[in-house]
């Protein structure tokens, strides 16, 4: 007789499938049941056990995998009269017991299971070794089936981006800088003031340029007066004449003396004589009056 197991599930499961004949039928709904209600596979467990016209099946989330499907057979069959229950997580309990031929199992409200549990009753003993609902080797041969998968998604993804994205399709030609618009400067640069460029294009495969006149009010005006003013300017200039050298003064030499000639005797000054205006007596420097 298997040992009775005293860790409680977090979650347990159990009811009647009535004209299910097929062991594998029953334990298949079993599956479909952890897979729809527990979210912990790797950490459920389930079984079954033929009753009457069908299988009961039980499942459970956490524990040891120990649970209570043959003991509600075995007391069922030696008691129909009877109502057995069993923990079944969270605070509740599942009653068991029969009813118009058929096993009835209900989940009890946490009152209803207080009051049952309180009683005094004894619960049954969690006997029935239960089947993992994942074999050993199968978590980890899912893990290595959802890795192969994405790497085949990547491997996929990455043939995709190569072939749409990342291929640089056509090659494009070289770009030549001599026939871009900015390199035509030589097309333009002797354009004069009278003259406006109009037009730059470029027609199979050659620029062209047009040009219109460009006219500037009183310009042969503005032209003359420019000659008459370069003209002016290109006078040449006539250089200064240089100073004139500053005059000496020439000394007077004395006159040579001749010999044998009698040469004059200076008059006495006391002698001469002031000539007086008309009517004045003459006078000498000194005053004295000519006798």
């Amino acid at each position: 007789m298997a040992e009775a197991s005293t860790l409680t599930p977090i979650s347990v499961l159990m009811d009647y499938l009535r004209g299910v004949e097929s062991e594998k039928d029953a334990i298949a709904y079993a599956r479909s049941q952890i897979d729809t209600t527990f979210d912990a596979k790797d950490i459920s467990f389930f079984a079954v056990a033929p009753f009457g016209t069908g299988y009961l099946w039980e499942i459970h989330m956490g524990g040891d995998g120990h649970g209570w499907i043959k003991a509600v057979v075995d007391n069922l069959k030696s008691d129909p009269e009877g109502e057995f229950w069993f923990p079944a997580g969270g605070g509740k309990i599942i009653t068991a017991r029969m009813q118009d031929g058929e096993p009835l199992v209900m989940v009890m409200t946490e009152d209803d299971s207080k009051r049952i549990i309180l009683s005094g009753q004894p619960a049954l003993p969690a006997s029935a070794k239960m089947k993992p609902a994942v074999k050993k080797g199968e978590a980890l041969f899912a893990f290595g089936v959802a890795m192969a998968a994405t790497s085949f998604s990547f491997l996929v993804g990455a043939a995709v981006f190569y072939g749409v994205c990342a291929n640089p399709g056509a090659t494009l030609p070289p770009v030549d800088v001599a026939t871009l618009p900015h390199s035509q400067w030589s097309l333009v640069q002797s354009t004069t003031v009278e003259e406006v460029v109009s037009k730059l294009e470029m027609k199979s495969g050659k620029w062209s340029v047009e040009k219109r006149r460009n006219i500037i009010d009183d310009l042969d005006d503005l032209r003359a007066k420019g000659r008459t003013i370069d003209a002016r300017n290109r006078q040449p200039v006539a250089a200064p004449a240089p100073a004139a050298a500053a005059a000496t003064p020439a000394v007077s030499k004395p006159a040579p003396v001749q010999t044998g000639v009698a040469q004059p005797k200076p008059a006495d000054p006391a002698a001469a004589v002031i000539a007086p205006n008309p009517g004045q007596t003459p006078t000498r420097p000194n005053g004295v009056q000519p006798k």
